[in-house]
């Protein structure tokens, strides 16, 4: 891996609410996505993030698998949109 972050290091997403700046992580493998910030109890777009759960797991799944003519590893724009 040149240039990625190895993909089986990821451990979960970390939400940071845009009204009040708190932020929690949420683990790869968590069932209970919070309804609302626990700060400014703002709504919290549960299915959204439940769905990038579940892909970054499969994607963890498919890199741990070790197959033999491909790795996998995640590329993070160094710059992002503003």
């Amino acid at each position: 891996m040149k240039n990625g972050i190895d993909v089986t290091r990821i451990k979960g997403i970390r939400m940071v609410c845009r009204k009040c700046h708190s932020e929690w992580m949420i683990p790869l493998d968590s069932t209970n996505i919070p309804q609302k910030c626990f700060n400014c109890f703002s709504i919290v777009p549960s299915e959204p993030i439940r769905d990038a759960l579940q892909g970054l797991a499969r994607l963890k799944s498919a890199a741990a698998s070790n197959h033999k003519d491909f790795q996998f590893d995640a590329v993070i724009d160094k710059y992002p949109a503003v």
